[in-house]
């Protein structure tokens, strides 16, 4: 009996022992992380650059369009773009409306020298002009961050705050 009592002593005192050694193990991967990689910032402050004709293909190409981009012009304080819905290229009309936000609010918010915008969205030839959006910073004075209101869609915030024209190929509401 008292060999048993000794036995379940060293049982418990190894148990112990093996649950620390784990503990301590598992302490290492992370002890590793924090050493050699910094701290990942999770909000990052974004200066406003200046947009010019030297990087404006990559003010451009930096957001991920789902209309495609037939021209871009940059004059002065304005930034016109044209973009081409093409018939082998189906875009839902949300996207179309998100891709035309994400400049105006790209521009205006990251940026310190675009003033107005323009935007046309063309169909299948460059002939007819599906809708077009003229927005100049001014317009969203009210509202400087350009946050979308709750269960705004962005087809309502760019009709509320710029002035947008829809061709003859659209059906208004």
């Amino acid at each position: 009996m008292h060999s048993f009592q000794h036995v379940s002593k060293g049982m418990m005192a190894a148990l112990i022992l093996s649950v620390v050694i784990a503990f301590m193990i598992s302490l290492v991967p992370n002890v590793q992380l924090s050493q050699f990689q910094p701290e990942l910032l999770v909000f990052k402050h974004q200066n406003q650059f200046i947009l010019s004709e030297e990087n404006l293909v990559d003010f451009v190409s930096s957001t991920p369009f789902h209309l495609m981009i037939k021209k871009v012009t940059w004059k002065e304080d304005t930034l016109s773009i044209d973009f081409l819905i093409d018939k082998n290229h189906q875009v839902e009309t949300n996207d179309m409306f998100k891709d035309l936000y994400m400049v105006t609010e790209k521009g205006f918010i990251q940026s310190k020298n675009i003033k107005k915008i323009l935007l046309r969205v063309f169909l299948n030839n460059m002939d007819t002009v599906f809708m077009s959006v003229s927005a100049d910073k001014k317009d969203i004075l009210k509202n400087p961050t350009m946050e979308l209101e709750p269960s705004m869609t962005y087809k309502e915030f760019l009709d509320k705050y710029f002035n947008t024209n829809y061709g003859n190929v659209i059906k208004q509401n």
